[in-house]
């Protein structure tokens, strides 16, 4: 606002928005992220606490979000533990036709 603040009416007030771009995130806020929460130490140091992270997306606007502790929740941690497949295979036509012989860790 702009005009006489003091003036017992207020007869020439003026009101303006501007809008000013700046990035959605500056490097210094990236680098401001909250980190996991972690406990202990060396060897038997653990994440206790989610932190903030940026996930990219190819094509996307990126996105911030917070870590999910899969190794927290029951279901998950048992997904993951699932050992990779021993064989690629692809159906093609109704038929299982392998793709490789063994995968190379």
């Amino acid at each position: 606002f702009s005009g006489k603040r003091n003036a017992p009416v207020m007869n020439h007030i003026n009101a303006s928005v501007e809008n000013v771009e700046r990035p959605l995130m500056t490097p210094d806020e990236v680098s401001r992220l909250k980190p996991a929460k972690k406990r202990g130490k060396d060897a038997a140091e653990c994440i206790v606490a989610p932190g903030q992270m940026l996930i990219f997306i190819a094509g996307q606007h990126p996105i911030l979000g917070t870590q999910m502790l899969y190794f927290l929740d029951p279901t998950l941690k048992a997904w993951s533990e699932i050992p990779p497949p021993a064989k690629l295979v692809s159906i093609q036509g109704g038929s299982i036709v392998p793709l490789l012989d063994t995968l190379k860790v």
